[in-house]
């Protein structure tokens, strides 16, 4: 009995939180926060960025920074 009023309870905090969470569609141009996360095969000596190299600076309306 006590399981069951568990996952009721359960269902009934997920619903309320589910009900508060508003999508923001993201648009070209917005700006965003990209993370990094690590995967299984990566530990603390792998490096932390992606790719070649270091990201191009650029100004908003698209200009690079030199």
């Amino acid at each position: 009995m006590a399981h069951i009023r568990e996952c009721v309870a359960k269902a009934r905090v997920a619903r309320r939180y589910n009900m508060t969470v508003f999508p923001c569609p993201i648009r070209k141009g917005d700006l965003v926060l990209r993370r990094n996360l690590m995967g299984a095969t990566t530990n603390k000596l792998t490096p932390n960025w992606e790719g070649h190299g270091a990201f191009k600076v650029e100004h908003l309306n698209g200009r690079p920074i030199p």
